[in-house]
């Protein structure tokens, strides 16, 4: 798990913002923050990871998450491999890909790493099994989990 502190590429007015979180590993993790409403109505619910399938990225959650910013805080995250993420030659097993989604946890203060809140997780097809992976290694850091199209073995 890393202790990394995000790093911004760019922001255009409307749009999410754009992140990278260093892993341990020396590894990128990019993700978009989507924002959300004022900080007291998103006390009201927990802030929501979403995790895309396989050959996707962060962006085709985007009609989801400009529903949702409105209601709590929303980041949806590349799986590496994927969109901005770096591509390394290792660390594909599920395992390693939920440490790197704890990872965006806690960069953004959630989770039981960061001594935060538990967040909510949406994944699609890889996203899903990332998800539940997640939820099984540190159950303390997920209060909600949807597994959409999850394709178990």
């Amino acid at each position: 798990m890393s202790s990394a502190a995000a790093t911004t590429l760019q922001a255009w007015p409307g749009e999410p913002e754009s992140l990278l979180v260093t892993l341990d590993t020396g590894e990128r993790v990019h993700y978009l923050d989507w924002g959300g409403p004022s900080e007291e109505q998103q006390a009201q619910l927990p802030p929501l990871l979403l995790i895309h399938g396989l050959a996707q990225t962060a962006w085709s959650w985007t009609p989801v998450a400009r529903r949702l910013r409105s209601l709590t805080r929303v980041l949806a995250m590349d799986l590496r491999g994927h969109g901005l993420s770096d591509s390394p030659r290792t660390g594909y097993e599920l395992e390693s890909q939920a440490y790197d989604a704890l990872t965006v946890l806690v960069a953004n203060g959630w989770g039981q790493d960061a001594g935060g809140r538990p967040a909510a997780v949406a994944g699609h097809g890889l996203g899903a099994l990332v998800g539940a992976t997640m939820a099984g290694l540190q159950p303390d850091s997920i209060c909600a989990i949807a597994l959409i199209d999850a394709g178990w073995e």
